[in-house]
């Protein structure tokens, strides 16, 4: 079976696209897919990162637009998404300038070999544009791997009637041409098929999974003289009240508490922008505790997970539905988990594999009592970390893309 996989992110980015889509490429061989792949040429490390991985006829790699660099270099494209505008300049994403060159790219590949299908992960939904054209002009089956809804993403919040309704029209010829969908989570099924009227039932969930194979013992070596809360990964304007009621819960709590920055610290690493997450410190001038871990590749970022002893996440209401990567990752490093929020799909997950954990609302005088709390459990040694292994142990990458390559078997292979 001979399949194109397009996907906008692939390692060396850290991206949680990337990691999917790295999981799929390195996985589907073994389970006889021969699959090429198709991503941004975003640097000259990443051409060398996938010549390690592939024969060079095994992949191909189109120009990045270089408008969110540019854009955010120049604070143009910051301050477009801050006003909720970036959806009137750009449609169906600021990544849009990638498909039309991509698009040529995939025909000539196309042109060169018989594919039986054509694999898409979204977003960026843009890729999503890319893989119907050309599953449409080669009459080739579509398959859309949905890391996150599109028209129905609660957190994007598209500007006017007219502007959502534009992404939906789009979403819905795409989908209804599509052969099978695939997302994450049951959550994320029932926002896609509300945007798209297909059966929720039709729509396959397979997870992200964590990021390595070695699985967490049991014991807690957390011997950091002072109190660490660390967040790996991203989080977005959406999360925006919440980082804001926890930062501040942060301050009444060290100040309550009388603790200085050799007590206590808030660790953090991913490629958030740094002058967003100072702007987000400086709201309650906690600047002093920050630590930056920069952006850290996957096993170093699973010691220092492990070296934590609160890895938190952010679970506002209006994405209620996103089931974050990174909790695979915190809960497979021997954690303890605070969720702040909502106990909606990352809350359930944690239960699910009895992941140790604490729940608070998103206000900033209940964060700062929590916090005193696990601060005095980690003190007297009575704070407790892990989850079930055995519960965990099923959302192994690697056990992961061998029930979607099995799945793309049943549905496409014609030999």
């Amino acid at each position: 079976m001979k399949i194109l996989f397009i996907s906008y992110f692939f390692p060396p980015d850290k991206s949680v696209g990337a990691i999917r889509a790295a999981s799929l490429v390195k996985h589907f061989p073994e389970k006889d897919i021969d699959i090429t792949l198709l991503t941004a040429d975003t640097s000259e490390e990443k051409r060398k990162e996938l010549e390690k991985i592939f024969q060079k006829e095994k992949f191909s790699l189109s120009k990045a637009p270089k408008l969110r660099e540019i854009g955010y270099k120049t604070k143009i494209l910051s301050l477009l998404e801050l006003l909720n505008l970036e959806h009137y300049f750009f449609f169906p994403d600021v990544y849009s300038y990638w498909i039309r060159r991509t698009y040529k790219i995939g025909k000539k590949i196309i042109q060169k070999s018989n594919f039986d299908a054509v694999l898409i992960t979204l977003p960026p939904y843009s890729s999503a544009v890319i893989g119907y054209k050309l599953a449409k002009k080669f009459n080739l089956p579509l398959i859309l791997d949905y890391r996150d809804p599109w028209s129905s993403h609660t957190g994007l919040n598209f500007p006017k009637f007219i502007v959502k309704q534009r992404q939906r029209k789009l979403e819905r010829k795409i989908a209804s041409y599509s052969k099978l969908i695939v997302t994450v989570i049951d959550s994320c099924a029932t926002l896609i098929s509300e945007a798209t009227n297909i059966d929720e039932k039709e729509i396959v969930v397979i997870p992200n999974g964590y990021s390595t194979n070695k699985m967490p013992t049991q014991t807690a070596p957390k011997i950091k003289e002072k109190f660490t809360l660390s967040f790996f990964g991203n989080y977005s304007k959406a999360h925006g009240n919440t980082v804001k009621e926890f930062v501040l819960g942060f301050r009444l709590m060290v100040e309550k508490n009388k603790l200085d920055p050799d007590d206590i610290a808030i660790r953090y690493a991913g490629m958030k922008s740094r002058s967003a997450i100072n702007r987000d410190l400086e709201i309650s001038n906690i600047t002093e505790y920050f630590d930056d871990l920069g952006n850290l590749e996957v096993e170093e970022m699973i010691k220092e997970i492990q070296r934590s002893h609160i890895n938190y996440v952010f679970a506002p209401k209006i994405l209620g539905h996103n089931l974050t990567t990174k909790i695979f990752d915190y809960c497979l490093g021997n954690s303890h988990v605070l969720i702040i929020g909502e106990k909606e799909s990352i809350y359930d997950w944690c239960i699910s594999i009895e992941q140790k954990l604490t729940h608070v609302e998103e206000d900033r005088h209940a964060i700062a009592e929590k916090l005193e709390v696990l601060y005095n459990l980690w003190k007297e040694g009575k704070l407790e970390y892990g989850c079930n292994v055995t519960k965990i142990a099923k959302y192994n990458r690697k056990e992961l893309a061998f029930r979607y390559a099995n799945l793309l078997h049943e549905n496409f292979n014609k030999g």
